[in-house]
Order: structure tokens, then C-alpha cells, then sequence
């Protein structure tokens, strides 16, 4: 009797576990499937910006920062394709709603659960009225159908880049918001989606018309639209360049990238082709965000300044002193920070 329910309770158990990872495999692959199309689009940008401009090293708040962007990005997909669903049949068919692989009801049940899950995350991390900001906007953008025009499209989407990557500053900060400087270079980046971010609309002529909205694709000729995207790129690209006199390297780097989106965009106009396009405006993009910083990094360099053996002596016994009074630990620290000002040419 024992040797027979002991194996059947062992049997229930690992029925159990497949189940449960059969579930787990199926939601994280529903939330691929949501944002497939943002993983270049959204969350690379977001990344690139994000490492150039926080100081922080901490890989468990760069995680929870990662995490956090994630789960408000995939809110604003769900509620997005929900009453897109139109759009999509025609445009984005592979979708999870228009495949059949989630009805629309679950969908819903989804959104609201990502949605209570957010603010929850929010709440926990200081971030509750930035949240409550952005899903705010997510309302707007598509139950408000503020989707449906050029310039609102543009311009709440340039707000969720910056919403996107001030929240994942933040914590990796650990709570403490961005500096003015990061601040002014998230307003800069959220500038240039606002001017240029049409590119993502010329893949979605059709589906785009089928609804009634209104893109700068649809609203203006086709060359018309076309060619100011490209002037808009090239603009962005020479004005920054100049301002910020990056690398050599990096400014051909963005000029041919602008090159590649502007040759794609120009030379055919179908909707296949403006997918390519599109590809290589997402690779421009985050190069584009990177010149400021790039230039930055590149002005760092240490200073030569003549050695004063005075200076050397006294750092020499500082740094026994910290040995003695706090380990070897205290010690390395000590020596970096003063070969860090020394070689700065700030040393006393």
C-alpha cells in the first residue's frame, strides 16, 4: 500500500511541476511575442543611454531598473494591441491577439494584471507617480486614441522614452533621481524620437489607413515624407556632431548609419523595404545618443602635471597609515582615490 502511494504522490508532484512550467513557458513567451518588435526599437536605446549616463556599477540595481522598464513596457503593448486589433489582422498578423494564441478577454485579464503589478513594483521602488504619469499617457495613447495624429504619436512616444530610461536611472541609483546633466541628455534624445520617430510609420502604411490615423506617411506625399525624414536625420546628425566633436570613428559610424536609413527609406517605398529601413534608423538612434557622451569620455583624459616628490611622500604614508588603522581593503581604496586626484592634477 505504501510503495504504491508513494509513487503516485511523486507522479502528481511532477505533474504539477510540468504544468507549471508549461504555464511560466507560455506567459514569457506571450510577453516576447508582445514586445518582440521593442526589443530594437525600445529597450536597446533605453539600455545604451542608460549605461552612459549613470555612475552606478551595481548589477542588482541595474536588474531591478531592467525589470521595472520592462514591466511598464509591456503594460503599454498589451493595452496597445488590445484596440489595435484591426491594425494588426492587416500589418502584424504574427501578433499574439490576431494569431489566435490569446483571446481578447485574457488579454485584458493580462493588461490589468501587468498593470497592478507595476504600480505595485513603483510603489516599492519610489517610482509610484512616475508610474502613475506614464499609465496615464498609456490611457491617452490608446483608449484617447491621441495615436490616431502625427504629432501627438511622436510626442507621447518620445515621453515614454524618457519616462523609460529615467525610471531605470533611478534605480540604479538607488531612489536618488538624475543628475542635471543626464537630465538635459534625456530631454535632447526625447527631441530627436519627437522629429524623427515618423520612421517607425512608413512600415505601417496600410494597417495605419485601414484604421483612420493620421501619420506623417499617410497625411503628406510620399516623397515629401520621405525626403524631410531624411533631411531631419542628416540635420540631427551634423548639428551634433559639431556641437559635441566626438571621435572620428564615431562620427562616420553615425553618418553611414544615417546613410543606410536614408538610402532604404529613399530608394523603395514598400513596406517590406521601410522594415529594413526602419532597422537601420533603430541602429542610428542609439549611436546618435551616444555622441554626447562619447565626446565626454574622450575630453576625460589625465593630466600631466609635473611630479612632486613632496606630494608623493606624504601619499606614501597616507596610505601605511590606512593600512595599519584599516586593513588592506581600506588601503586599495584609499590608494585609487588619490592616484584618481593625483593623476587629475588635483593632489595636495
Amino acid at each position: 500500500m505504501l510503495s504504491v502511494s508513494i509513487p503516485d504522490a511523486a507522479r502528481r508532484v511532477l505533474l504539477g511541476i510540468r504544468r507549471a512550467r508549461d504555464r511560466v513557458v507560455d506567459v514569457l513567451l506571450l510577453v516576447y511575442l508582445f514586445t518582440e518588435a521593442d526589443l530594437t526599437a525600445v529597450v536597446m536605446p533605453v539600455l545604451v543611454m542608460s549605461a552612459v549616463l549613470s555612475e552606478s556599477t551595481d548589477i542588482g540595481a541595474f536588474l531591478i531598473g531592467l525589470l521595472w522598464m520592462f514591466c511598464h513596457l509591456v503594460g503599454f503593448e498589451i493595452g496597445n494591441q488590445i484596440v489595435g486589433q484591426d491594425e494588426d489582422k492587416l500589418s502584424k498578423p504574427r501578433r499574439p491577439i490576431p494569431s489566435g494564441r490569446i483571446t481578447t478577454e485574457r488579454a485584458k485579464t493580462l493588461y490589468y494584471g501587468v498593470l497592478a503589478l507595476s504600480l505595485l513594483f513603483s510603489y516599492r521602488v519610489g517610482l509610484l507617480r512616475l508610474s502613475l504619469i506614464y499609465f496615464t499617457g498609456v490611457v491617452a495613447y490608446n483608449e484617447g486614441r491621441c495615436a490616431r495624429w502625427w504629432w501627438s504619436k511622436s510626442l507621447m512616444g518620445a515621453c515614454g522614452y524618457f519616462i523609460y530610461t529615467w525610471g531605470l536611472l533611478t534605480c540604479m541609483a538607488h531612489g536618488n533621481p538624475p543628475s542635471k546633466s543626464a537630465t538635459q541628455a534625456l530631454l535632447t534624445t526625447g527631441l530627436i524620437f519627437a522629429t524623427t520617430g515618423q520612421a517607425q510609420d512608413f512600415r505601417d502604411r496600410e494597417g495605419d489607413a485601414a484604421i483612420g490615423r493620421k501619420t506623417l506617411p499617410i497625411v503628406l506625399p510620399q516623397k515629401l515624407a520621405r525626403w524631410s525624414l531624411v533631411v531631419l536625420l542628416f540635420s540631427w546628425t551634423a548639428g551634433l556632431t559639431y556641437l559635441w566633436h566626438p571621435p572620428l570613428l564615431m562620427s562616420v559610424l553615425v553618418y553611414a548609419l544615417a546613410g543606410a536609413a536614408a538610402v532604404g527609406f529613399t530608394s523603395d517605398y514598400s513596406e517590406k523595404a521601410d522594415r529594413r529601413s526602419y532597422w537601420w534608423y533603430n541602429m542610428w538612434l542609439p549611436v546618435e545618443y551616444l555622441l554626447g557622451p562619447a565626446s565626454d569620455a574622450c575630453s576625460m583624459q589625465p593630466a600631466l602635471v609635473p611630479v612632486d616628490h613632496d606630494s608623493i611622500k606624504r601619499y606614501a604614508h597616507r596610505w601605511s597609515v590606512a593600512a595599519t588603522i584599516g586593513g588592506p581593503v581600506n588601503a586599495r581604496r584609499h590608494a585609487s582615490a588619490r592616484l584618481f586626484a593625483y593623476h587629475k592634477g588635483i593632489a595636495s
